[in-house]
């Protein structure tokens, strides 16, 4: 129970701040074998992602209802433009990039990665350039390269708007926009593992509902200070812990 509630807390921060949350989770697994078995995890994992793209639904629910109804049909479009270079990527690369899980080490120096990233947009200036379908296929890139654990999507994604010259706000927006139907093609492929193995174990479903919640709670939190971040121009102030936190582990594992 206690751990599932930990896994929520971590998944709700970790998803949107960017400081990556599959880093942060194979952290924790390692850290605490206490943490759920396997199978359990996979389940968690599909919960507590559904957990946090609730928490987006309800933050850019304006923005979604335009794109849903067809209002913003350039918007809809370049959020295609998005999706297809990070579904190829997920599709082609998903097992061995999976794969990488197993060494935390590995995810500690992405983690480093994700800093140095963080850092570097200290430098940059809010142009104020517009969404094009180009600048939307890069970053759908780089939401696909995202699912290296220790590569925060959201540090990422936004990063990258950044140096391709978007205003903060649309920057952001766009990332989490982004990572709406990312997320649900992740859930349905975990749910599709989940399905060819074993089975739930029993009694889980109270854990899984208080991981699921305290994911949903703690990431309108956390999406609500990211957005403060990266409006105000304080992205890189994230850098640091992702670069000590990267080399502490490092040393650790």
């Amino acid at each position: 129970m206690f751990s599932a509630l930990i896994l929520g807390i971590v998944q709700g921060l970790t998803e949107f701040l960017p400081v990556s949350s599959s880093g942060h989770l194979v952290i924790f697994t390692n850290l605490f074998p206490s943490f759920p078995n396997l199978d359990q995890q996979l389940f968690f994992d599909i919960m507590l992602h559904l957990g946090t793209l609730a928490a987006v639904g309800i933050v850019f629910r304006k923005k979604i209802v335009e794109i849903l109804l067809m209002r913003d049909l350039k918007y809809a479009l370049m959020v295609f433009a998005g999706l297809v270079p990070t579904g190829i990527i997920g599709v082609l690369f998903k097992h061995p990039l999976e794969n990488m899980f197993g060494s935390p080490r590995l995810v500690c120096l992405m983690l480093i990665v994700t800093g140095l990233l963080l850092a570097a947009t200290r430098f940059k200036k809010n142009n104020g350039k517009d969404l094009t379908m180009t600048r939307a296929f890069i970053i759908g890139v780089v939401q696909g390269i995202a699912i290296i654990p220790g590569i925060s999507r959201s540090g990422s994604t936004i990063a990258v708007g950044l140096f391709l010259g978007l205003k903060r706000e649309q920057a952001a927006a766009f990332s989490f926009i982004l990572s709406i139907p990312s997320i649900l093609g992740a859930v349905v492929l975990h749910g599709k593992d989940l399905a060819e193995g074993p089975g739930l174990p029993a009694g889980s479903a109270l854990p899984v509902a208080l991981g699921t919640v305290s994911a949903f709670a703690i990431g309108i939190v956390a999406l609500k200070v990211l957005l403060s971040f990266v409006n105000s121009g304080r992205l890189h102030l994230f850098a640091p812990y992702c670069i000590l936190a990267g080399i502490a582990g490092i040393i650790y594992f």
